[in-house]
Formats: C-alpha cells, structure tokens, sequence
C-alpha cells in the first residue's frame, strides 16, 4: 500500500518537470555582473579583550552599502566600550546601527553592533581607527584596550573608466514566442494532480504516525546534561571548563524552571535578580550566591579545585535540581 500511495505523486511529478522547461523558455539577457567579493575580517587580542572587525566587501561601488561589523568578546564580569559613531564613519556616511545581541559562551561575553556606511561618489574612502576597551569590574584598575588600525576601501564607478559620453546599450533580441495555451493546460492540470497526490500522500501517512512523547521536564533535562558533561570531562581535565559547563547547566535550568533569564546574564545581574526573586529561600539564594561566586573564582582567577570540592560541587546541584524537580511534580501550576 505504501508503494502505490508513493508512485502515484511521483509519476506526476515526472510528467511536470518534463511539461515546465519547454513551456517556460524564453530568451534570457545576457549575464551582467560579477560574484560579490568575499568579506575580510581582523582580529587582534589584548589580555581578555578580543576584537574582531569585519566588512562586507573590500571594495564596492557607488550604487552600493558596506556592512561593517565590530565585535568585542572578554569575560563576562568585564565592562566593554564600543566606539560611537553619530553620521559619519570617516569619509562614509552613517545610514544604519544595529546592536548584536549579547550572547554568553564558556564565561565570555559576546557584543557588538553592524554599521551601514553609504558612500557619495567615487574614489578612495577612509575608515579611522577603531579602539574598544574593557574594564574587569571587580579591579578596575584593570584594563585591556585594542585598536583596529585604519582601513582604505576602495569606491569605484558604475561607468567605464574611458568612457566620456556614454551611450545607451543596444536592446535584446526579440524573445521567443511562448507555448500555446494547450500546453499551459496540460501542464497546469499535471502540477494539480500532483498536489492532490502529495496531500493525500501525506494525509495517509500523518494517520499512521504516532503522537511524538512528551517533553522532557526541566530538572530531567539538567540532571542527564550533567551526566553528559560528567563523561565528557575526562580526568585531567580543565577544571575552568568543568565548572563553566556546570554552572551553564544550572543557570538554563533556572531559567526553564523558575523563568529568570540567567544564561543571559552576568553573574553580578543574575545575583541581582536572584535577590529580588520571592520563589527561592533565603537558604537557596546564600547556596546559589556561594556557588557561583566560586564558580567564577576557578573560571576566572584559575585556581584549582580538589577532586573532593569538585565532586561535592555536582553533588549541591543535583541536590538543587532534584529538590525544585519534586516541588514543581507536587505542585500543579507552580512557576
């Protein structure tokens, strides 16, 4: 039963495909333009603070926009300044800003923003020199600054060089005469039985497909994920990284959870909002505050934890995740 249901949707789009080219030839202009230039990127490194700078083109022409786009990665403790720009970027006219979302991967903080620049006529264009800097927030002393050095792109003509007084080009050939109307027919009633093939296709199929299982709740979820990150860790391992993934691990669960956004927050945000939140104890906010603040200690100041401290740190969060695990299956409705 199945073969036939399968045969007959493919029969007619056989019989479309070889009805369509013949029906649809028409003359076709003659291919004017060239590949779009591939995009070039920098990146420089100062301490934490890693810049990338990246345009869309090296070069462009005067009917077209360069996409430039300036990203800053550091940990995610640290504050960062972008340089602002208001009308212009140097010899470029400022048309758009669009701000990068702010994403968090192993404790480094990703931000930046696309600048559109729209050159006025031909020739040689400037970008200055583009200096971000970040501050670590806990010393502020600290502080690591990179400068992309000035760039020169290329803005060329949509004219020929030796061309003084241009002319209009000459007009296309007449194109050829379409098919006759039978042949519109023939192939308008094929593509229709081919869609009433396919739906009834489908339609049989979808009855026999089972309802896909439920959802995984979310303390499942983060119990099996420390599992994986347990076998994936091999002994020897980095213990910055360890901790990094487990923290990630607890933080996505709280926000599935409870619904705090703490992925995308920093660790002083979310403590922040950990304070203000009613659906934790005061027990489980001092627990959550002392763990990630030693958290980010192994992370960021490196220091290295015994196999005890790390084995009781996995041991605190299953007992968490198992803990909000049995008060969301006993209470319906719960956030």
């Amino acid at each position: 039963m199945l073969r036939k249901s399968i045969f007959l949707p493919l029969l007619a789009l056989i019989c479309t495909l070889w009805l369509l080219p013949a029906g649809c030839r028409t003359g076709q202009a003659p291919d004017q333009g060239s590949p779009a230039a591939s995009a070039v990127s920098e990146e420089l490194a100062s301490g934490e603070l890693r810049v990338q700078l990246t345009l869309s083109s090296p070069q462009i022409s005067i009917a077209e926009q360069l996409q430039l786009t300036l990203t800053a990665m550091a940990p995610e403790d640290f504050t960062v300044s972008l340089p602002e720009f208001t009308e212009s970027v140097g010899d470029f006219t400022l048309t758009n800003t669009t701000a990068s979302p702010k994403t968090l991967t192993g404790g480094r903080l990703s931000q930046g923003r696309t600048l559109t620049l729209a050159p006025f006529l031909p020739g040689e264009y400037t970008i200055p020199a583009m200096t971000v800097s970040a501050t670590d927030s806990r010393h502020p002393d600290q502080k690591a600054t990179v400068t992309m050095p000035a760039r020169t792109i290329a803005v060329t003509s949509l004219l020929d060089q030796n061309e003084k007084d241009p002319q209009l080009a000459d007009i296309y050939a007449p194109l050829t005469q379409p098919a006759p109307t039978l042949y519109y027919l023939l192939a308008g009633g094929a593509a229709v039985m081919l869609l009433c093939a396919l739906l009834y296709f489908f339609w049989r199929r979808s009855r026999r497909q089972q309802a896909p299982p439920p959802p995984l709740p979310p303390h499942a979820t983060a119990l099996a994920a420390i599992d994986q990150l347990l076998r994936d860790q091999a002994a020897g391992s980095d213990p910055a990284l360890f901790y990094a993934g487990l923290t990630g691990i607890l933080r996505h669960y709280i926000e599935a959870r409870f619904g705090l956004k703490a992925p995308e927050q920093t660790t002083e945000e979310f403590l922040d909002s950990l304070r203000r939140s009613p659906v934790f104890t005061e027990e489980q906010k001092a627990l959550l505050r002392d763990f990630l603040s030693r958290c980010d200690l192994i992370k960021f100041a490196r220091l290295i934890p015994d196999p005890q401290e790390m084995e009781a740190a996995v041991v605190l969060c299953r007992d968490f995740i198992r803990a909000g695990g049995e008060s969301r299956a006993g209470t319906e409705g719960a956030p």
